[in-house]
């Protein structure tokens, strides 16, 4: 389950011109907020894989009935 860094999301908020009371207020709600729906990482590579595996096959399928037609049309 992906944490949020709560101490170095307030940190930042303040950094950026946030008062200190608003900044901290975000980060202690962001860090009670559900964060296993989240996608880590993993997940995106994951995905990323799929996709580029589902564009290979569709460029070989599309190659492949260009080469039919192009073949029918001589």
């Amino acid at each position: 389950m992906p944490l949020i860094d709560t101490l170095r999301l307030k940190t930042d908020l303040v950094g950026a011109g946030l008062d200190e009371k608003p900044a901290a207020a975000i980060a202690e709600a962001l860090g009670r907020a559900d964060t296993g729906q989240l996608a880590t990482k993993e997940d995106l590579q994951a995905v990323k894989a799929e996709l580029y595996r589902a564009l290979w096959i569709q460029w070989a399928a599309t190659m492949t009935g260009i080469g039919v037609l192009l073949t029918y049309l001589k």
